[in-house]
């Protein structure tokens, strides 16, 4: 089947949204968010509408909250504005005002003893070799997305896994669980692993990412405002569990995030629908067919190959009001992202692949430190810090804040960063330059460009 054309925009909260009892907050609400105060700028005659104050839907749409969505589980989940953002993390601001580095620690290496576990990063059944998103690209991206920071790669100490058992059983056998010891300049940290459960186990064994996050907490140098650990180990939290990508302790400054399930070469048995990531998550036709049956609709209307269904589209879904569909061009953030989208080609060339690994890895380290600035989980838009469900929702998410958290990060060094959104566009547009043909990071850069002419216009030109 031929891919989708993406011919409208949907900028609404789907038809699931009112069946589960979502609710987006109003225009009223969503500016009050925005500001220190928490209440909205009082009207004065003459005054600018606040509709007008508050950028429109084709900026920053609504959360589309489709079946299986973390919004459609917890629709009720409290929104934190930027007043309730400031009360609980202004101590910690004024505390340490010298905390202004983000520090991200590289993949940790092995030591002969644990050359065994080089083989738990190999994906079951899978070839093909594709080499992983690049550290200093990774670094770059989120020095541009908190462009108010400093952010350095943090390599001494070099952490290193090793055994943790000083006799380990011989013969050793093949992906045997054994836990791994994670050195550090003056200490060994025991790292629990366990075999990845059933039903397919993309990857022999996981590393428990509590045991990481420990030794995150124990290296954090001081003038740290926080740390990024990554590895390209599978990751389990505790024994519910199936797998985990990323996981921040906030309020201890750290955060780990594993490339592992990112791998697009295994988009297919993850049931990662690749052709309607963000921003053609935002495809009219895509949201319509994602809380119907399939069945319910033509084939020729489906948006998606019956070889990347997903279970939760299969599900039977009630549907209200259609939403007004809004025909993709170039004159606003939102249709310039997903003519950009549709104009340029799936990746497939190994390079294209590497790219589209990248940005995934690149979105959800991004949402990981937000959670070490303090941000929580958002509710009022379609939103980088939006809650996962799993990895199908994790690509439909966009990788920009929307204005209630962005008006966070701007004060999160103490008072208010003068550059602010601005200067992130600026920051982020030029690094996707240097993907030129690249999908998402060209859908992103065309988003960014639009944008920031709106920002200019907002300011008067400055």
């Amino acid at each position: 089947m031929a891919s989708c054309a993406h011919p409208n925009l949907h900028c609404e909260p789907s038809s699931r949204a009112a069946e589960v009892g979502y609710i987006q907050p109003t225009l009223h609400q969503r500016l009050a968010a925005t500001q220190p105060s928490g209440r909205a700028p009082s009207r004065k005659n003459g005054s600018t509408a606040v509709q007008d104050t508050l950028p429109p839907d084709t900026t920053f749409p609504a959360p589309l909250v489709l079946p299986g969505d973390e919004l459609a589980h917890d629709p009720k989940y409290p929104a934190q504005s930027l007043r309730s953002w400031s009360n609980m993390m202004r101590p910690r601001i004024n505390a340490a005002p010298e905390r202004r580095v983000l520090y991200i620690v590289p993949p940790p290496e092995l030591d002969d003893s644990v050359s065994y576990a080089q083989d738990w990063t190999q994906p079951d059944g899978i070839k093909a070799q594709l080499p992983p998103p690049n550290l200093t690209d990774i670094t770059e991206y989120l020095q541009a997305f908190y462009h108010a920071f400093e952010v350095k790669t943090l390599t001494n100490p070099t952490l290193t896994f090793t055994s943790w058992d000083t006799k380990p059983p011989k013969p050793l056998k093949q992906n045997q669980p054994l836990p791994l010891g994670l050195t550090t300049a003056t200490s060994t940290y025991r790292i629990t692993t366990r075999p990845t459960p059933s039903p397919s186990p993309l990857y022999p064994i996981q590393l428990n990412l509590n045991d990481l996050l420990d030794t995150a907490i124990a290296i954090l140098p001081p003038d740290a405002y926080a740390l990024l650990l990554l590895t390209h180990h599978d990751l389990y939290e505790d024994a519910q569990d199936d797998f985990c990508c990323g996981r921040a302790y906030g309020g201890s400054r750290v955060a780990v995030v594993s490339t592992a399930r990112y791998k697009p070469l295994l988009d297919v048995q993850q049931e990662v629908e690749r052709e309607h990531a963000w921003p053609a998550s935002h495809c009219t036709d895509y949201v319509r067919w994602s809380c119907y049956e399939q069945d319910d609709l033509p084939a020729a209307r489906s948006p998606i190959p019956s070889s990347s269904d997903t279970k939760q589209a299969r599900k039977r879904k009630r549907a209200s009001k259609p939403s007004a569909h809004n025909p993709p061009g170039t004159s606003t953030p939102m249709s310039a992202a997903l003519t950009t989208y549709a104009a340029l080609p799936t990746p497939k060339s190994k390079t294209a692949l590497t790219h589209l690994w990248l940005s995934r890895v690149c979105k959800t380290a991004a949402h990981e430190l937000g959670h070490c600035v303090g941000l929580d989980h958002c509710t009022y838009y379609a939103c980088l810090m939006q809650g996962t469900a799993g990895l199908a929702e994790d690509a439909r998410q966009p990788f920009y804040l929307c204005p209630v958290d962005s008006a966070k990060v701007d004060r999160a060094l103490g008072g208010v960063e003068e550059e602010g959104e601005k200067g992130r566009c600026k920051a982020l547009l030029e690094f996707c330059g240097r993907f030129q043909g690249d999908r998402g990071f060209g859908a992103l850069g065309a988003w960014l460009g639009v944008r920031l002419r709106e920002l200019e216009l907002e300011r008067g030109g400055g």
